[in-house]
């Protein structure tokens, strides 16, 4: 796996658990390590391309900060996006693979 790829991987864990985290304590118990941990994600999308998992990581630190009861479902819907976002990176990976194979 190339370095770039690794790190883009580390990335989504780190996002997938701190998210995950929120969800089993709550987003009102959120504490300010919590946000700012967010806040340093959202920042690390934005300078990757992943625009659409930034915003919706945003919009979740707004609705919680002003304790919205929107906040949960913006939760669960930047989960979802992580995943697909996941999927999308193990397929790229696998095609990268299998291409290499190809040409062996």
């Amino acid at each position: 796996m190339d370095p770039a790829h690794a790190e883009v991987v580390a990335l989504v864990q780190g996002i997938s658990k701190q998210l995950d985290e929120l969800a089993i304590r709550g987003l009102r118990a959120a504490a300010p390590d919590d946000t700012t941990q967010l806040e340093a994600f959202r920042d690390q999308l934005q300078g990757m391309g992943a625009v659409h998992l930034a915003e919706s990581l945003d919009t979740l630190l707004t609705e919680t900060r002003e304790g919205r009861r929107a906040a949960a479902r913006t939760l669960v819907r930047s989960q979802a996006g992580l995943r697909v976002f996941e999927r999308l990176l193990t397929l790229r990976s696998v095609s990268m693979r299998l291409q290499a194979v190809g040409e062996e």
